[in-house]
C-alpha cells in the first residue's frame, strides 16, 4: 500500500512540475503521460521506507530539467 502512495505522490509531482513549467514558458505540449510514467519509474527505484518528499522532489526536478528546459531537443538527445 505504501508503494502505491509513493508512486501516486511522485507521478502527481512530476505532472504538476511539467504543467507549471510549461505554463511559465507559455508552451502547450503537455498532453501526454510521459511525465507521469517518469514519476512512477523514479518512485519504483526508491525503497519502501523512503519519505514521500524525496521521490516527489526527485521527479519534479528531473521533469523540469529534462522535459521542460531541454524541451524540443528531448527527442534528439534521448530518442535517437
Amino acid at each position: 500500500l505504501r508503494v502505491l502512495a509513493i508512486c501516486a505522490v511522485s507521478a502527481f509531482s512530476a505532472w504538476t512540475a511539467e504543467m507549471l513549467g510549461l505554463m511559465i514558458l507559455k508552451r502547450r505540449n503537455g498532453n501526454d503521460i510521459r511525465s507521469i510514467f517518469f514519476g512512477i519509474v523514479i518512485a519504483l527505484f526508491c525503497p519502501v521506507t523512503v519519505s514521500l518528499w524525496l521521490p516527489a522532489l526527485a521527479s519534479a526536478v528531473s521533469v523540469l530539467f529534462v522535459r521542460v528546459i531541454i524541451g524540443k531537443n528531448y527527442k534528439t538527445l534521448f530518442m535517437t
